[in-house]
């Protein structure tokens, strides 16, 4: 947080005004998101300075070997309950489409669990 993209791919650092900082804690986030997810993820939230300017990053951690579903319905989010959705090649989430999306998922989680058991 903390850039206005102005065109295209074309950003700006604004930085996050001071009164906003607070809602960019680890527990504030964390709290707002662990209802709408089952498991809750953990994510991280670090601020950066640069030229007198406050931006935030929010840490969300790869999930190898496990499925995270929807647990509340967020029509804002566009993510309902009963969906699986996964993160795409373009950097965006989308609802599971087809029945090779499904399968690669598996089989990643199956390899991670698989690898886990053989390094022990």
């Amino acid at each position: 947080m903390g850039v206005d993209e102005v065109s295209r791919g074309t950003f700006v650092k604004c930085g996050v005004p001071a009164e906003q900082l607070v809602n960019f804690e680890t527990s504030v986030i964390n709290r707002a998101v662990r209802k709408f997810m089952t498991p809750s993820v953990p994510i991280t939230v670090r601020r950066v300075f640069d030229e007198d300017k406050t931006f935030v990053f929010m840490e969300v951690p790869f999930i190898e070997d496990e499925i995270v579903l929807v647990a509340k319905m967020n029509a804002n989010a566009g993510v309902y309950p009963g969906r699986i959705y996964i993160r795409t090649t373009a950097c965006e989430s989308s609802e599971l489409q087809d029945a090779t999306e499904l399968k690669q998922l598996l089989d990643r989680i199956i390899r991670h669990r698989i690898n886990a058991l053989l390094s022990r």
